[in-house]
């Protein structure tokens, strides 16, 4: 018994790496599999290294009903992961990033699918505290349904291919996407998942289907700490939880805090035109959040991770695919890592059972097929 739990101690250095000990538990719904939205287009064993791409089961389900949305919270300029959202979906695309000017944007990803918010996602305290910044998740989702209706009603123009520099070579995708769920090439039906889907597969009858009852098909969640703030907000009654979760989980947890007043001094009155001071000043007026507000971290350990993936569990959400990012902290030790959670249907069905009822229905998703557990 001893030398298991040191086994177990050593596996992941859970003291030092709190995600170590949390594997996959699920896998992908039936007719889709494991791959990364890269640039380029769906791979299942990537070579390179891309901050913004997100693993994902692909394909994706069509919506359930109309108006379906993937929200991104954090870009940090990056729009790999939209512009595969737009070629691999139907939904209208949001992102949300208020540490970036809205001209660092540039033009969108594509104007009838894509829209910017200079604004950042958290806790119901953040927004309040913040407002001019920070929304909370029901106010995202508000602002999102606001701007698909604004995009559902501009002109045509240009809505035919994805703009802007990240879709790679694949812009073919989204058509051959809309064809497929129109039923062509793999006999997929409008708001479930079909077994063949997506893979050429000729008779889809045989397949096993599920609906995707949420609006919100997608939350790519990367936003330096505050996850924890932001997810430990939800409940079963909350509007719009997203079906899919791609979080980059970090090993800290941020707060918005006031920063500390400037101080001039003769040494900074005489520095004012130093490159190191002309370099600060681009880097605050390039963050329009920088001037107001700083981020405090604090660690987080074992038992606070356990406890935001118990929080999703009873949600209802499992862990498909876990990758750890490469780059580390002071101490050597990975800083963040990449979790894609799907929420199985079973479960937030009847997610007013508690978690008494997390088992159960784990099991009776094993045997229906929607997404089976790992051995």
């Amino acid at each position: 018994m001893l030398g298991e739990a040191m086994a177990l101690l050593r596996r992941g250095d859970i003291f030092h790496w709190p995600l170590g000990l949390f594997d996959p538990v699920i896998s992908c719904p039936p007719g889709s599999r494991l791959l990364r939205m890269d640039p380029a287009g769906p791979v299942a064993a990537p070579q390179l290294v891309y901050d913004g791409a997100k693993w994902m089961c692909l394909p994706l389900p069509a919506p359930a009903s109309p108006g379906c949305m993937v929200l991104s919270l954090g870009s940090n300029n990056q729009f790999e992961f939209e512009a595969a959202s737009v070629a691999l979906t139907q939904c209208s695309v949001h992102t949300f990033d208020c540490t970036v000017r809205p001209s660092a944007n540039g033009s969108s990803v594509n104007p009838r699918r894509h829209a910017f918010s200079s604004l950042c996602v958290g806790s119901a305290e953040d927004a309040a505290r913040e407002p001019e910044y920070v929304v909370d998740w029901g106010g995202a989702l508000k602002r999102a349904a606001a701007q698909q209706a604004a995009m559902a009603a501009a002109p045509a123009a240009g809505a035919a291919a994805v703009q802007g520099s990240g879709g790679g070579g694949r812009r073919e995708l989204g058509e051959a996407r809309r064809q497929q769920q129109a039923g062509a090439g793999g006999g997929s039906r409008a708001g479930v998942w079909t077994r063949g889907a997506g893979a050429g597969g000729a008779d889809a009858a045989a397949g096993v289907t599920h609906h995707v009852p949420h609006n919100v098909l997608i939350a790519k969640i990367d936003i330096e700490g505050f996850e924890y703030s932001l997810m430990s907000g939800w409940g079963p009654d909350t509007p719009g939880l997203p079906s899919f979760i791609a979080l980059e989980a970090h090993n800290w947890a941020s707060s918005f805090v006031p920063p500390p007043p400037e101080r001039w001094s003769l040494a900074t009155t005489l520095g004012f035109w130093l490159p190191s001071q002309r370099a600060k000043r681009a880097a605050r007026a390039a963050n329009p959040v920088a001037g107001r507000l700083s981020l405090r971290p604090h660690p987080m350990d074992g038992g606070d991770m356990a406890l935001l993936l118990l929080h999703l569990a009873r949600l209802g959400y499992g862990i498909v695919s876990r990758e750890d990012n490469p780059v580390t902290d002071r101490e050597g030790h990975p800083c963040c890592t990449e979790l894609l959670l799907y929420r199985l249907p079973p479960l937030h069905a009847a997610s007013g059972a508690g978690a008494g009822a997390v088992g159960a229905g784990a099991g009776a998703v094993a045997g229906s097929g929607a997404g089976g557990l790992r051995g």
